[in-house]
């Protein structure tokens, strides 16, 4: 985590230097991050005050205190203070986007989606469920405390290889699915498309006509900022690769490897977050496709790391045992 708040500080320090970027909102990001603590900590101290009374303790304040390791919640602490650091960072970096990238990949993510659907798929959901976008509408807003409760239930489990995987697969796909590759294919997404590339494909008018208004106040935010170029929370646009897509693959993994059983629910909410995206306009349906695809290749390079961590350790465990055993 120090790691990455050091890299994306330097990416933002050199763009602030060069006039393209803003102030980071370190300290409103870590309300946030220290806000999302507190939402985990209700169903982790809910399930661990369960566990007591199943045991019968009969001191539970002592059982409490006794079990409260100092060290790990000094770790969660500061993973929290870089966590607000990086995300200050990320916002900053991705308000910075079209002025250092130019938003040009548009125009052919939608010829190439109609290429392939015949319209854009966003035509094909609104006729299709037109009378569903103002829960679709709703159900979209519920991404980001979703994603925050389970960054920081991984956060609050103990050591395994496990977290390990899915910190470290959470921890990567901001910078390089967030900000690499959001340089790299910069563009805004349909929603924004006639308003920077001109034309009236109707999208706007659909979401109003449907009441979607948390999308509608969430677009005025976005373009404001973007227009009048100031750095604001969850500010900056970016469509290719979908981060929104890409961090539901992340619970989806993370959900199927500690709980097989509810894996089933994992990849439910990452389809549903992929078509609110294309409905809503926020993403073109191939952005939900690569960001979906870096997060597995991301976690299969870090699942390959840390069995050959574990190895490792197992190996030069088993090395010292040997030489504690040999005779002198």
């Amino acid at each position: 985590m120090a790691v990455l708040a050091a890299i994306q500080l330097s990416m933002w320090c050199v763009l602030w230097r060069m006039g393209l970027s803003g102030t980071p909102l370190i300290g409103l990001y870590d309300v946030v991050a220290f806000t999302g603590i507190f939402g985990a900590l209700i169903p982790f101290f809910l399930v661990y005050l369960w566990k007591i009374h199943r045991d019968g303790e009969k001191r539970p304040l002592v059982r409490i205190r006794h079990d409260f390791d100092s060290k790990r919640a000094a770790s969660v602490v500061l993973a929290l203070l870089l966590g607000g650091v990086t995300g200050g960072a990320f916002s900053a970096l991705k308000t910075a986007i079209p002025l250092v990238v130019p938003f040009y990949l548009d125009p052919g993510l939608s010829a190439f989606e109609r290429s392939i659907f015949g319209t854009d798929p966003w035509q094909i959901t609104h006729a299709l469920l037109s009378w569903a976008t103002p829960l679709i509408d709703h159900f979209y807003l519920s991404w980001l405390p979703v994603m925050l409760v389970a960054f920081n239930l991984v956060l609050l489990s103990k050591p395994s290889a496990f977290k390990t995987r899915s910190l470290l697969t959470y921890i990567l796909i901001w910078p390089i699915v967030g900000v690499v590759g959001a340089y790299a294919l910069s563009s805004a997404g349909p929603i924004f498309h006639d308003a920077i590339f001109g034309g009236s494909s109707g999208l706007l008018a659909d979401l109003r006509r449907e009441g979607a208004t948390g999308t509608l106040f969430a677009y005025n935010h976005l373009w404001s900022s973007y227009a009048n170029r100031y750095e604001t929370l969850a500010g900056g646009i970016s469509a290719m690769p979908s981060m929104h897509i890409s961090m539901a693959c992340w619970l989806a993994l993370s959900v199927s490897a500690r709980f097989p059983r509810w894996q089933w629910a994992g990849w439910l909410y990452f389809g549903l977050i992929w078509l609110s995206s294309v409905h809503l306009g926020w993403h073109y349906a191939s952005d939900g496709a690569v960001g979906a695809a870096c997060a597995v290749a991301i976690w299969k390079t870090c699942s390959i790391a840390v069995r050959r961590e574990d190895r490792t350790v197992a190996e030069l465990t088993e090395s010292r045992a040997f030489f504690r055993l040999r005779p002198r």
